[in-house]
């Protein structure tokens, strides 16, 4: 056999090598935190820059004495406050605490909706799970040993907690728990929910008739909207079935429905029109009820899951 001749190897040197950082991120109330896994970064002068712009464009420029330089971009989900920014720089990586500027958005992915996600270098943080408890307004500085402001290199100094009278607390703890009820509870759509919204309501515009399994309820909201307090010519009684069924589904579409379906009696349309309201108005509470689900999912344990 013919040996082959030693090839020689080239060594790149570490000044010109390009590598993608890991990094994770994840929220806690007003914050994103987003950590660049740079093991080994030199915090010399020089070796480490960034630029943060209010509309949640992300500039980082790095180098590490064991991987090389990095160059990381990011176009954020939602828009920030870039003079509340907070900036860690630690032995083996780099953390942003970044503003959100709207405060009650809950962020459903890091970068916007038709960015992909960067796999497999993007990764949820476990330590920095959104969640009702009181840290919403978290601004401790206890964790970080070198913060500095987005664009300055001044220590930030320790924010005091403003003391709350006696006579405003039961007010301000009413109002405090009302709003966070709400911004648990209220999310924004997004396409993929238009989407699913618009599949159910072509289904249901398309063939508004029902099968077995539905002619019970369904029969059951047109006994609610028509003969309304007159229990005794509800079909229920002829036909009960043989096994116990509830009126609650039934009465929860009636109540979103009976606005329109009465609408439709004032213009005099055919009785089939509110069948075609129930229909579109089932839909809408489904497709509600699973991107709420999604939202919460994404919420809670990352957009990729």
């Amino acid at each position: 056999k013919k040996q082959r001749p030693d090839s020689k190897m080239t060594t790149v040197p570490i000044e010109d090598r390009v590598f993608n950082p890991h990094y994770k991120w994840g929220q806690k109330g007003v914050w994103v935190i987003i950590t660049l896994d740079v093991r080994g970064t030199n915090q010399k002068p020089g070796s480490f820059e960034y630029n943060l712009t209010p509309d949640g464009d992300v500039d980082i420029k790095g180098f590490s004495p064991d991987k090389g330089r990095f160059n990381f971009k990011l176009d954020l989900f939602e828009r920030i406050r870039v003079e509340d920014c907070k900036v860690t720089i630690k032995p083996r990586e780099v953390q942003f605490r970044l503003r959100k500027l709207e405060a009650r958005v809950s962020w459903t992915k890091l970068q916007k909706l038709h960015i992909p996600v960067r796999k497999p270098f993007e990764h949820v943080d476990p330590d920095y799970i959104d969640s009702d408890s009181d840290n919403e307004n978290i601004d401790s500085d206890d964790d970080f040993a070198d913060e500095f402001e987005a664009g300055n290199t001044q220590i930030r100094p320790k924010k005091v907690a403003p003391v709350k009278k006696e006579d405003d607390d039961f007010i301000s703890r009413f109002l405090s728990k009302v709003g966070k009820a709400w911004r648990k509870n209220v999310f924004i759509p997004d396409l993929f929910d238009a989407l699913m919204l618009l599949a159910a309501l072509i289904c249901a515009a398309w063939c508004p008739y029902t099968k077995v399994e539905e002619s019970f309820n369904m029969q059951a909201i047109h006994d609610l909207l028509y003969h309304r307090h007159n229990l005794s010519q509800y079909d229920h009684n002829e036909f009960p079935g043989s096994v116990p069924r509830t009126f609650l589904g039934a009465i929860a579409t009636t109540l979103a429905a009976s606005p329109f379906v009465l609408l439709g009696r004032v213009f005099s349309f055919p009785k089939f029109f509110s069948q075609y309201i129930v229909r579109l108005t089932l839909g809408c509470i489904s497709v509600a009820c699973l991107a709420k689900l999604r939202h919460e999912v994404a919420r809670k344990f990352g957009v990729q899951v």
